[in-house]
């Protein structure tokens, strides 16, 4: 792949700018908001898909796993890897805070069961904003920045446009299984990109942090210890297990890769 770096365009700066005031209008809704019916409605008609799709989507919202699904970049596109990971303190900060001082309900503490379809554990957490969302909409902005600079032709757009369709039915599936509200969603896509636009900007100024061999297998290290504590922790999906086993062979794969690399240079240079 032919990769030429360069810093965030003025395209994605007016994207920021806009997830920035779209994210302070979905600040204003809560608490005082209730959007009980339009929740209700939302997540009823999503009823119809069955529930496996919608566990598995919403794994793969999950930070660990979507981190170890996307594993097999390492060998060929690392800095989507490092861009994630350069991404997570603005992302996990930004999280905290909001939570904590926006302090929204979950809609199953605040909705009765029966007027809801849920699936999977019930959580009574501060809700805004969707942190499984935040991580898609990461991964969108490192694809969607990143894939922008490929010379693969019409193959660089599926990839974008494939992205997008993902990352928008992980953040519906946080609204079909019971977990967030719609506004929580759309604050989390909001952040999302602005965490993601600030890992591809700190992955461009540290290409050291992905482009040499050892960066490589230290960043598959991390990906390692994240897959084998994902077997002893799993989320309570149960129709999403499977996708554990998934993730962890990819990671397992990635590290033979890397290492049969590392060994057949070593041999070379002998």
């Amino acid at each position: 792949m032919n990769i030429h770096i360069k810093s965030p365009n003025n395209l994605w700066r007016s994207i920021t700018f806009f997830a920035f005031t779209i994210l302070i209008f979905c600040y204003t809704l809560q608490p005082q908001t209730a959007p009980y019916p339009v929740f209700i409605e939302i997540n009823q008609s999503l009823s119809i898909v069955p529930s496996w799709i919608w566990s598995n989507l919403t794994l793969m919202g999950d930070t660990v796993i979507l981190l170890c699904f996307i594993s097999p970049l390492l060998a060929f596109w690392p800095q989507v890897i490092a861009s994630l990971l350069w991404s997570v303190p603005l992302g996990a900060f930004m999280t905290y805070v909001l939570k904590h001082a926006v302090r929204s309900p979950r809609p199953v503490s605040v909705i009765d069961l029966s007027e809801i379809n849920q699936i999977g554990p019930l959580l009574h957490n501060f809700s805004f904003p969707s942190g499984h969302t935040i991580t898609a909409f990461t991964f969108l902005c490192a694809i969607v920045v990143l894939g922008s600079r490929l010379n693969l032709g019409v193959g660089r757009w599926i990839l974008i446009f494939s992205t997008i369709l993902l990352s928008c039915l992980i953040g519906i599936s946080r609204i079909a299984v019971g977990a967030h509200w719609p506004v929580d969603v759309v604050a989390g896509a909001c952040v999302g990109w602005i965490a993601g636009l600030n890992g591809v900007w700190l992955s461009d100024k540290f290409k050291s942090s992905w482009s040499s061999r050892p960066a490589k297998l230290t960043m598959g290290a991390i990906l390692s210890i994240l897959a084998i504590w994902l077997l002893f922790n799993r989320e309570d999906y149960f129709d999403g297990n499977k996708i554990i086993y998934l993730v962890f062979s990819l990671v397992t794969l990635t590290i033979m890769c890397l290492f049969s690399e590392k060994l057949k240079a070593t041999l070379q240079s002998k």
